[in-house]
């Protein structure tokens, strides 16, 4: 995650940098030496084969045992590994979603974390709202920024009150960006969540929060502050 560049802006706080992207892999060198790690292991058709167009890959059972093996590979030592492990499966769709969440809860690398938690929200699997919820208490701000955008991605009333936890993180970035995710939310629970950012104990945000009310609905002008 590059390094935050914070600024007064339309909201008050927010960070300049670019939203955790989907997909994201390692440099090229990594690259290589994973594929050569996974070959020597004897794992690399794994990746090789869940990488192919559905109507090419293997039978549902062998399928189904290449799923079994890449989730196998979370508990390998090597980080690089684990890291290109989550982006695999992260094109797997809802059956991984047990598997990404237990990475993006337990991994013990942030980066993996946070890449998990960027595949929750490719997966969009709104049962596992409750694990962007629990990671808000992660103690890497760039895993609880990725959790911030993962919620606005999969949307929706729940995703709406997971950003309530947001807006209390001690990072005024990272709430400041659950303020702005909100409004991409939008609906009634973003406006409920957006009004406890009214008592932040920051002006910026609290006027921040305001100026996002009046945004969603007529229904709630912005407040003057003092």
């Amino acid at each position: 995650m590059p390094t935050a560049d914070r600024h007064l802006g339309a909201r008050g706080w927010r960070r300049s940098v670019e939203r955790p992207r989907p997909g994201r892999r390692l440099p090229r060198r990594s690259r290589s030496a994973l594929v050569r790690c996974l070959r020597l292991a004897g794992l690399g058709a794994a990746l090789l084969t869940l990488a192919q167009p559905a109507a090419a890959r293997e039978s549902a059972p062998a399928a189904g045992h290449r799923v079994a093996e890449l989730i196998a590979l979370l508990d390998d030592p090597e980080m690089e590994v684990r890291y290109e492990v989550v982006a695999r499966l992260s094109e797997l769709g809802a059956a991984a979603a047990d598997a990404l969440a237990d990475a993006a809860l337990f991994d013990s690398e942030p980066a993996v974390r946070e890449e998990a938690v960027t595949a929750l929200a490719e997966v969009g699997d709104r049962s596992h709202l409750s694990t962007l919820d629990a990671v808000f208490l992660d103690p890497d701000a760039a895993v609880r920024e990725a959790a911030v955008w993962a919620a606005a991605e999969i949307g929706g009333d729940g995703a709406a009150w997971v950003l309530a936890s947001a807006l209390g993180d001690e990072d005024p970035a990272i709430r400041a960006e659950a303020v702005e995710a909100l409004v991409e939310i939008g609906g009634e629970s973003a406006v409920q969540v957006l009004e406890l950012a009214l008592a932040d104990p920051d002006a910026r945000l609290r006027e921040a929060a305001a100026e996002a009310l009046a945004e969603l609905s007529t229904d709630h002008p912005a407040p003057g502050f003092p």
